[in-house]
């Protein structure tokens, strides 16, 4: 980003909204002309996309309280190439849970992402998240879905996820999810 009047406005903007985000005050200007330095070869609608991550996925209690410089370049880079896995899980969740809340039952849900696809076809499916599923599981269901999307999405499993046809290989699945309960009574 350019060094202008304009873009340092934006930028304080930016900076002092997310630190007011954190319960920080308005940074002090030479704090913001440090950050401004920092952070000058990235452009200003990664720095705002980078705060409104932070600002939705941050842990609170960290110290200190407003995110560091080094914090704001690794969301950058994470949001501008590409996102943390645990985020995409997390998104793709968010379409399952959405789909059997909001889909009609007599419409057949389809998901774009070849892994949330596969676990719905093979592990999941949405009638019976429908039928069987409250409030009060979204929480686990979450948990469980993000843990086994992460563990498909590893690069050694993608091959396993579909035939050459592009059906399901339930066989692999099979053999994923038993291989852990047999690994366990082995001496």
């Amino acid at each position: 980003m350019k060094d202008t009047q304009e873009n340092r406005a934006r930028f304080g903007i930016i900076i002092n909204g997310m630190a007011n985000n954190f319960g920080h005050g308005k940074l002090s200007k030479d704090d913001l002309t440090m950050r401004f330095m920092a952070l000058q070869e990235y452009e200003l609608n990664a720095i705002s996309q980078a705060a409104t991550w932070l600002i939705k996925n941050r842990k609170p209690g960290i110290f200190p309280a407003i995110p560091t410089t080094k914090e704001i370049i690794d969301a950058i880079e994470g949001v501008t190439t590409s996102p943390d896995i645990r985020v995409i899980a997390d998104q793709q969740a968010n379409q399952v849970l959405k789909a059997m809340k909001y889909a009609p039952p007599s419409v057949e849900v389809t998901f774009e992402h070849p892994v949330t696809a596969h676990l719905m076809q093979t592990r999941w499916s949405i009638g019976s998240l429908r039928r069987t599923m409250q409030e009060a599981d979204e929480k686990w269901f979450r948990r469980e879905f993000v843990e086994a999307f992460i563990l498909y999405n590893a690069p050694e499993n993608l091959s396993c996820l579909t035939m050459s046809d592009g059906s399901p290989n339930k066989l692999a699945h099979s053999v994923k999810t038993l291989l852990p309960e047999l690994t366990k009574t082995m001496p």
